[in-house]
């Protein structure tokens, strides 16, 4: 368990970046390390010595990867929105999504972050021999069809639920795929 002060060094310097894009609305790409810093009180050697920028930083106490089960993987592979929508920074991160979405290198990351971490829930779950494909083209389309999904859902406006969004990625991807995630 890390020192406590880590902890809270860590919390202060995630809570002034959340702080920084939500009350003072501004994009994740106007963000500097430095203002960072100094709504934490934070020096900035500080700052680099847990994080390389402030993407690193924002990814790392997203806490979309904690510790879970694997019950709690395999809902995440199968009802990915569902999932997401319980997240404790829900709305917040949703308000980040919509404000950074012309930021392609933002995006990026995110798609990366995202296939990483489906990445091992897959690697974690599916018996290679039962799939017939290659989990390294599984994880790419996977990642790239939830991305697909949220850009459609945000286009037009959030008007569907979680479970709709889910319904919507079993229907792309193959049954095979989710059947052998639900045994």
């Amino acid at each position: 368990m890390p020192d406590l002060r880590v902890r809270r060094t860590k919390k202060l310097l995630y809570d002034s970046l959340l702080t920084l894009i939500k009350t003072e609305n501004k994009r994740f790409a106007e963000v500097s390390v430095k203002q960072i810093c100094e709504r934490a009180m934070v020096h900035r050697s500080t700052f680099y010595h847990y994080y390389t920028d402030k993407y690193d930083l924002f990814f790392a106490e997203i806490s979309l990867t904690d510790a879970i089960t694997i019950d709690q993987r395999k809902k995440r592979l199968l009802q990915p929105f569902q999932m997401f929508a319980q997240q404790q920074n829900y709305d917040l991160l949703w308000q980040i999504a919509l404000n950074n979405q012309d930021d392609s290198h933002f995006n990026q990351l995110v798609g990366t972050v995202v296939e990483q971490i489906l990445g091992a829930d897959l690697q974690f779950l599916i018996d290679v021999e039962v799939f017939p494909v290659p989990l390294e083209i599984v994880f790419p389309v996977y990642a790239h069809t939830i991305g697909s999904i949220l850009v459609y859902w945000l286009k037009n406006g959030k008007q569907e639920q979680p479970q709709v969004l889910d319904a919507y990625l079993t229907k792309l991807l193959h049954p095979i795929f989710f059947e052998s995630l639900r045994s």
